[in-house]
């Protein structure tokens, strides 16, 4: 078996699949589909593995909801259990292994080893390597951040460039299919405008709607070939695989040595903010090529001043929902956002109200604390 043949077979094996049975499972076993999944578990494998052999895989139609995250609504488009199952699969055997080898080291986000700490590690150790580098002169941050990043995310871009990292035709064939998935979107029109298609779903299909009104008890599609959905195993991974090239064209093209990128927020650090802003350009020219845009408001060129001996601070640098300032001496000081102290308060306030209540116990306030 030669090896283009051996990425498939260690995916859809059944193994691989009762492995990853587990894993979906686990946290949510309290949900119905979980339990009725479990109890059918090696027949539903065995199911799965010869539809994906056969080629006669269909996803199930995507659970859509919106949530506030952070102050922002969130639409999400979560993954039926079985196809969670071979989501998992597929990253765990597949996907992990082969695609991540190819990421820079400072490509921070959702893998494992890696996240936010690690992130917010690397740009204290960029901030302070920059400062004994240029040896008293003064440098610079460019931040970029993606103008509604998974939203925009378009679809034929992203399978040529999982094109040139997946050699094994039945995976790249499921990755595309997977992809093309997203195509359906739950649609925020109060009701059907002229010239614009409607679709309704159930289980595995989606039909075209040719009503005049909606119906509020239902849910409505409509079709782009942009965007991925919050809530999939995959979605997080091929985000990642998106601006692969950018980061590349950034290390290799423009030679920026002090770089990170958490998933869309972008770093650049340099003694030269001319050349800083040149870079902009060039990476603005790149992400126009793969059909995404900057976001003008939150991307900025700002000075970096160390603190001086009389506590005196400048304007810092805003990075993953923290201020960040450096002392002569190379010491990081973090502050948070205000707006995550208010959330934090908030969220300290109704624990509180909770454990007033008896509702939750002292070691549990603890815990979150």
């Amino acid at each position: 078996m030669d090896k283009m043949e051996s990425s498939f077979e260690r995916f859809c094996s059944f193994d691989a699949f009762y492995d990853a049975s587990y894993r979906v499972c686990r946290n949510v076993r309290w949900k119905d589909s979980t339990i009725i999944f479990e109890e059918n578990r090696i027949e539903t494998i065995l199911k799965t593995e010869n539809d994906l052999r056969m080629s006669e895989y269909l996803q199930f139609v995507f659970s859509c909801f919106s949530i506030i995250e952070r102050g922002k609504p969130r639409d999400i488009r979560a993954c039926h259990i079985k196809d969670r199952l071979v989501q998992n699969s597929l990253c765990e055997e597949v996907l992990l292994p082969e695609i991540t080898p190819k990421f820079v080291y400072d490509n921070c986000a959702t893998l494992k080893g890696k996240g936010i700490d690690f992130a917010v590690k690397r740009f204290k150790y960029h901030m302070q390597k920059a400062l004994r580098t240029y040896k008293g002169r003064d440098y610079f941050c460019l931040r970029i951040d993606i103008r509604k990043y998974f939203d925009s995310i378009d679809h034929e871009s992203l399978k040529r460039t999982a094109r040139l990292v997946i050699r094994d035709d039945r995976i790249y064939a499921l990755v595309a299919y997977i992809i093309d998935t997203f195509e359906f979107k739950l649609t925020k029109d109060k009701y059907p405008l002229p010239n614009k298609t409607y679709y309704t779903a159930k289980e595995k299909k989606y039909k075209v709607y040719h009503g005049k009104t909606f119906d509020p008890n239902k849910q409505y599609f409509e079709n782009s070939n942009k965007s991925l959905g919050l809530g999939s195993q995959t979605s997080q991974l091929l985000a990642l695989l998106t601006l692969n090239e950018i980061d590349h064209f950034i290390k290799e093209h423009l030679h920026i040595k002090f770089y990170g990128r958490y998933m869309d927020d972008l770093y650049l650090i340099c003694d030269d903010s001319k050349y800083l802003e040149y870079c902009r350009k060039e990476i603005e020219i790149k992400l126009n090529q793969i059909g995404l845009s900057m976001n003008c408001k939150k991307t900025t060129i700002t000075r970096i001043h160390p603190i001086k001996k009389d506590e005196s601070r400048q304007t810092p640098i805003k990075y993953l929902k923290w201020n960040f300032y450096i002392t002569e001496t190379g010491h990081i000081i973090m502050l948070p956002f205000a707006k995550k102290k208010a959330h934090e308060r908030r969220k300290l306030r109704k624990m509180q109200a909770l454990w007033l209540e008896g509702k939750i116990s002292t070691e549990e306030v603890q815990k979150s604390y």
